[in-house]
């Protein structure tokens, strides 16, 4: 009878300390993985950043060779630096790279210009 209560509490025990031992590892899993994400952002904005200074330097020296008509720059930096972050990001797609670029404009020095 003893034997059995015994026993009885240390299984409780044990499933009360699993569960919490696996909370614990739930909570740092879902921690790291929030770091990650928050990493992959910085890295993302970053190349969005990296994109947009391609073009407007890429387009704008084009256009001072006239490679490339004045009146096409707006599009023509659009699309070099979707291409730019497209090289850079794998699976990113077209449609999410031009969210990204046009939403990154607004903290870009060159966001400001009316060229875009």
């Amino acid at each position: 009878m003893f034997d059995q209560i015994v026993h009885a509490i240390l299984n409780s025990l044990f499933i009360a300390i699993g569960t919490g031992i696996a909370g614990l590892i739930a909570q740092t899993l879902v921690r790291l993985h929030l770091r990650l994400s928050a990493e992959q952002q910085a890295k993302l904005d970053y190349y969005v950043q990296q994109a947009i200074e391609f073009a407007e330097e890429k387009v704008e020296a084009m256009v001072k060779i006239q490679i490339q008509p004045v009146k096409e720059k707006a599009g023509a930096k659009l699309a070099t630096a979707i291409d730019y972050l497209l090289g850079k990001v794998p699976g990113l797609n077209a449609i999410k790279a031009k969210e990204l670029i046009t939403a990154g404009l607004g903290s870009s020095p060159f966001g400001a210009s009316k060229s875009w």
